[in-house]
């Protein structure tokens, strides 16, 4: 029998208590929740301009577009593996997605394919909270930043601490499952010379019903009822073209603010489930992206899921299989490379897929949100390790 419990793979919401702080803090500050939530932005990042957007994918085109503008950037690389919203945004600002393939146990891009004096601009992921490295020698790339997974870790390649991101552009988004967790919208960090921000002056309906069905989205009675529901399609990745502009909600921004006030106590949250996650898999001969980067569990890097790449695919559906069947909140991620996904996608370059295609049939990321139990952890690991050791 299916378990009643069953972890939801991402979610990480504000808390009512910090909903609460939220709404006092935004009361209380000149210029109301959007003054409050830009200045609490730019204190966790060290940056002094930030622009509010409707989405992070929007934060992402206003990027894109103020560097084709400013530098006349034409091309836009970007992982084999990774969100394909990132290819909505480039298809968006008139420009050329090409993909690189992925080093398979780290999933950070591989540059050495890419010639020195490639131009451009290269997105990095950062895909569940791992910081990516840009390579020296690259002089002319200008780097975006997506911090939407990470900007609750703290370091990158230099040992400076910048909030989750390290370069002249960055973007956030205050989605689902993001490291600032919300019921949308997004930002920009860093200068771009466009108009002001995509706020509104209220709340939108919408945005209303999300705020009262967040605590469904994560809490594992009623995720399971929510999982079974047809048409909400919850955890399924796809490609869409079309991109549309949205302004940023009073009502989304203050669950944003509230995200960020929550901050500290997920990236604790998150840094000790997925340190008890590595302890557990010891020996299970799974590969760990976050070891394999030389990483640590210190506080530089707070994962907001916990990848593993099981060692054949076969291991990886009946693993995922078995872990799914019992509640334990585990994700294939994206089903496909960012080729297969937008396949037929004009402005997408036809590269290699392989290495894309190889870690989303080997994948599995693992919950490490305040839901996640050590029991819960424990048993996932010993189902992990029994499919490893059946080979």
């Amino acid at each position: 029998m299916r378990a009643f419990r069953t972890l939801a793979p991402a979610g990480n919401f504000p808390s009512r208590h910090f909903m609460a702080q939220a709404h006092e803090v935004a009361s209380a500050s000149e210029g109301g929740v959007f003054a409050a939530l830009k200045r609490s932005i730019a204190e966790r990042s060290g940056r002094t301009q930030v622009t509010l957007t409707g989405s992070g994918t929007e934060a992402l085109v206003r990027c894109l577009e103020f560097l084709k503008r400013t530098r006349s950037i034409s091309t836009v690389y970007l992982a084999s593996y990774t969100c394909p919203e990132l290819v909505t945004a480039i298809v968006a600002a008139g420009v050329r997605a090409h993909p690189l393939p992925v080093h398979q146990e780290t999933l950070e891009i591989d540059f050495s394919l890419l010639p020195r004096e490639a131009s451009g601009a290269v997105i990095l992921s950062n895909l569940y909270g791992l910081v990516d490295r840009l390579p020296q020698g690259f002089s002319n790339l200008s780097v975006i930043d997506d911090a939407c997974q990470a900007f609750l870790s703290q370091r990158n390649d230099h040992g400076a601490i910048v909030g989750g991101v390290k370069s002249t552009l960055g973007v956030l988004s205050f989605g689902r499952g993001k490291g600032l967790c919300g019921i949308g919208g997004g930002a920009v960090l860093g200068e771009i010379n466009q108009a002001g921000d995509s706020d509104a002056s209220k709340g939108s309906v919408v945005e209303r019903l999300k705020y009262l069905s967040m605590l469904a989205f994560e809490h594992p009675s009623f995720y399971t009822l929510l999982q079974q529901a047809p048409g909400l399609g919850l955890g399924k990745t796809v490609y869409h073209r079309e991109f549309v502009r949205r302004r940023l909600g009073k009502v989304a921004g203050e669950v944003a603010l509230a995200a960020l006030l929550q901050a500290e106590t997920q990236r604790s949250t998150f840094i000790s489930n997925a340190r008890l996650w590595s302890r557990a898999l010891a020996g299970s001969g799974v590969c760990e992206p976050l070891v394999a980067r030389g990483l640590s569990f210190s506080g530089d890097v707070a994962p907001i899921r916990y990848p593993i790449l099981m060692p054949t695919p076969q291991m990886r559906d009946r693993a995922l299989e078995l872990l799914t069947y019992a509640g334990l909140g585990a994700s294939g991620s994206y089903p496909a490379s960012i080729q297969e996904l937008c396949r037929g996608e004009s402005q997408l370059v036809t590269t290699d897929s392989k290495s894309g295609d190889v870690v989303s049939k080997r994948i599995i990321t693992l919950p490490v949100h305040r839901f996640v139990q050590k029991n819960d952890i424990e048993v996932g690991a010993e189902i992990i390790s029994v499919v490893t050791r059946s080979a």
